[in-house]
């Protein structure tokens, strides 16, 4: 029996915590009240596991960007890409890959063994 049963409206966002062990999901519910779930990381895997057969997983390709934005996040930033049907895809960027991207740009391509380091 569940301790609560709540109707979501929509997903706002998905931070990491600062103890790099929870991930916190924001939510709005059908009342338009915010909500706030804090969700250990070892769950994630429970939850994609309990996805039903035949279900997209929330991770894939995006096809025809129609637009992005970077957004400042706990740990780092996140690049949101809006496809031209609607649909989003986010990605966490973490502080050390912002910073290997500043040295890509300012010093141009790395050899082999550079670029396992850089993730």
């Amino acid at each position: 029996m569940p301790r609560r049963r709540i109707g979501l409206a929509e997903f706002v966002r998905a931070e990491p915590c600062a103890d790099g062990e929870t991930l916190e999901l924001t939510l709005l519910d059908q009342e338009g009240e915010v909500l706030v779930l804090s969700l250990p990381l070892p769950c994630l895997g429970e939850m994609l596991a309990g996805l039903p057969a035949g279900a997209d997983p929330p991770a894939g390709q995006a096809r025809d960007v129609k637009s992005w934005r970077i957004e400042p996040a706990a740990m780092g930033l996140r690049l949101v890409l809006l496809t031209a049907d609607g649909q989003t895809a986010a990605f966490h960027i973490s502080r050390g890959q912002i910073a290997a991207m500043a040295t890509l740009t300012a010093y141009g391509g790395l050899g082999v063994r550079d670029r396992r380091l850089m993730n």
